[in-house]
């Protein structure tokens, strides 16, 4: 499985120990990109990131999945961008900040893709 995150905070972190021990268990080979703005600290990197990019134009087109796990501002933005990029795609909650979701305004979903929103409180009595 060929997976790219956007964004590396401790969402992220949190996704890539639970996707790898997921992986791990069920036998299935993993490569983990990011993309981040720099690469100066990469000391802050989790171990089992295998590229990091800087730049959306230069993400390959091939992989399987893109976390969106930046900043909700640049969600949209993002989606937009790396469109082309992954079969499917993993949002962090909200899909876009208020000021942005104007920007999702006519963009086409592919039937064929997943787009997973993440809300951790779906399942709770409040909700």
């Amino acid at each position: 499985m060929k997976v790219c995150f956007v964004g590396i905070g401790s969402i992220a972190k949190r996704h890539i120990r639970n996707l790898s021990s997921l992986c791990k268990a069920k036998g299935i080979e993993l490569s983990i990109d990011a993309l981040r703005r720099s690469v100066s600290n990469a000391s802050d990197l989790p171990e089992n990131i295998h590229k990091v990019y800087t730049s959306a134009e230069s993400l390959p087109d091939d992989y399987d999945v893109i976390f969106l796990t930046n900043p909700t501002e640049y969600h949209a933005d993002m989606l937009i961008a790396l469109h082309d990029h992954a079969r499917h795609f993993f949002i962090e909650k909200p899909i876009a900040s208020l000021g942005t979701l104007d920007k999702l305004n006519g963009f086409a979903f592919r039937k064929d893709a997943v787009y997973y929103v993440a809300h951790p409180l779906r399942y709770t009595n409040v909700i």
